[in-house]
Formats: structure tokens, sequence, C-alpha cells
């Protein structure tokens, strides 16, 4: 394996995504499209959306030249790349116009029946302990879930691009520590690549925000990266990476469906918007969040060791310590930052 060329790839992916990042401000505001702050919202300035245009732009660039290079399998890499495009394309236009909720989540379906139907992952996922076809629907939703958390999720400055880098880092060393799958490793730093370069323009302050074009496509490419490793055995170490984002917008959904809410309007419930809310910034929320995430990584590649349960179990704590943060000041403090 050349790394010499990965690490040019890597760096080159990084610088460009941080210059087309900055490229791209000037337009979108132009254009007015911009995210005014709300009552509902974590940001008090208005700033521009479909930052997510640079960043998938190179992640598509990276695909591409991964799998023109033989970095990636040439049929994973088109259908990795096309799925993403569809994704990211129906995403711009719902930042432009709002599609609404049916059109939106039913092209996150499509896009999730084609990937599992063309093969871009299989199991078994429980290790056998679930009919084939129910462990299809089961893996169908769970991938159409992850989507759209991982869009209620980015709200405020540097969140979303962190996650992604999180997700990207603990799987690249999930592959090294056991051997597995080179495409799952390869995926994961263009990841890294391309939120690390977007991640100086959204850190608080943020003066772009990802936008549904770089959410929605963001969701399905981590939740890919955790599925194949899921498939490859590796499950414990997977679920472990997902539950910063995971726990706090699943738990978010059925706190809001017990109250009887609509589940697609917007709020400021999730733990990170209640903790901005409470008086911390969006650099301390997303600083916790990316601790707690280091912490997650470790205790991912010690679940390989042996001791999936006891890391789930301290992954679980590490999550119940981050809420506790967020949750730290009472409700009459001022939140205070931007984000978005």
């Amino acid at each position: 394996m050349n790394w010499g060329f990965i690490a040019g790839l890597f760096f080159g992916l990084s610088l460009c995504g941080f210059a087309l990042t900055k490229a791209v401000i000037a337009p979108l505001r132009r254009r007015a499209l911009v995210d005014l702050p709300n009552e509902r919202s974590s940001h008090s300035v208005a700033t521009p959306r479909g930052g997510g245009l640079a960043v998938i732009a190179v992640i598509l660039a990276g695909i591409g030249i991964c799998g023109g290079s033989g970095l990636l399998p040439v049929a994973l890499s088109l259908k990795l790349g096309g799925l993403s495009f569809f994704l990211a394309a129906l995403s711009w236009l719902d930042d432009l116009w709002d599609l609404g909720p049916l059109l939106r989540f039913g092209s996150h379906i499509l896009a999730v029946a084609a990937a599992l139907f063309s093969g871009l992952v299989s199991g078994p996922f429980f290790g056998g302990l679930v009919w084939p076809q129910l462990e299809l629907v089961l893996i169908g939703i769970g991938w159409v879930w992850f989507i759209n958390l991982f869009n209620f999720m980015d709200g405020i400055d540097g969140i979303a691009a962190t996650e992604t880098m999180a997700i990207g880092l603990g799987g690249l060393g999930l592959v090294v520590f056991t051997g597995g799958d080179p495409s799952v490793a390869t995926l994961s730093l263009i990841l890294i690549a391309a939120a690390l370069g977007f991640l100086p323009h959204n850190w608080s302050p943020a003066k772009v925000f990802l936008g549904d074009v770089g959410s929605i496509p963001l969701g399905f490419l981590c939740a890919w990266v955790l599925l194949s490793l899921a498939a490859d055995g590796q499950g414990a170490g997977a679920f472990i990476l997902s539950l910063v984002f995971l726990s706090d917008a699943t738990l978010t959904l059925f706190k809001r469906l017990l109250r009887r809410e609509i589940i697609w309007h917007a709020h400021r419930q999730h733990f990170y918007q209640q903790a901005v809310h409470r008086g911390l910034s969006h650099a301390q929320v997303t600083t916790a969040a990316c601790l707690a995430n280091l912490a997650l990584i470790g205790l991912a590649l010690w679940s390989t060791t042996g001791h999936g349960i006891w890391a789930i179990g301290l992954a679980f704590l590490v999550i119940a310590i981050l809420f506790l943060f967020d949750l730290k000041y009472p409700l009459t403090r001022p939140s205070n930052g931007t984000g978005s």
C-alpha cells in the first residue's frame, strides 16, 4: 500500500475542503441562503447554510480518486458516490425550497433501500439470531433513523463535523486493530479529511453551516461505516462509536412522542441544545462531546479484546456524564454563543 499517496490524498482533500468551504460562503450570502435566529434555534446571528456543498464535493472527489486508484473497489465507489450524490442533490433542493417531510423522508428510504438491495452492506448483523428478511428491515429502519438523527443533531457550531471525524477515527482504528475491511478505513479517512477542512469555518462562532446538503449524506456515509464494522463482527465497537448522537436523538425522540408532539417540527429539546440554553457556549458543548467521543473510541477499541459488554456499559456511563454536564446549569441562566 502506497502510504505516501494516502497521506498526500488526505492532506489534499483537507486543504480542498478548507478552500472550497471558504469559497462558498460569499455566494450563499448573496443568495440569502441563511439561517435566521428564532426562538427555537441555538444561534443568534444570521449565518449562511449550505457549506455541505464543499464537504460533499470533497467526499465525492475522494471516493472517485480512491475508486480509480484501487483503494476502493470500483463497484463500491460507484454505489457510495452515486447514492451520496442523490441524497446531497435532494437535500440541496430542500435547503433551497423546503421540499416537505414526505419527499425528504422518502428520498432517505429510497437511498437506503437501494443501498441494501445492491449489497452495499451485508450481514449477518445480529449473529444469525434474526431471520435475514427481518434483519434487512431492522437495518433499513436503523439506517434511515441515523440519517435523520445526524441531521437533527447538527444544531450547534462544530458538532456534526467533529462527530464525523470521531466516527471516522474510530472506524479507522477498529479496522487497524482487527485487520478488517480496508474499504472502511479508506472511506473513514475521506470523511475525516472532508470534516477537518470544513471545521475551521464551522467552529464557534460559525461562519457557515452544513445545511441538509451536508448533514444528510454525512449521516448516510457514517452509518455505512458503522454497519460495515458491525457486519465484520465489530458490532459492539460500532454501537459505542454511535452513542453521542444516537443516545441524544433517540431519547429526545421518545420524550417528544410521549408528549404527543409533531416530531419533525423544529425544537430545542436535545441535550446539547438544552446545554446552550442553560448557559454553556457552543464551543464548550462541542468540546464536551469531543471528549466523550475520545473516550468512546478508546472503549470501542477495547471491545475488540473480548470485553464488549463491559465496554458498552462504560460507554453508557460516559454518555450519562456528558448529559449531566449538558444539564449542569439551571434554566435561569441565559443562553450564549452562535450556532446552527
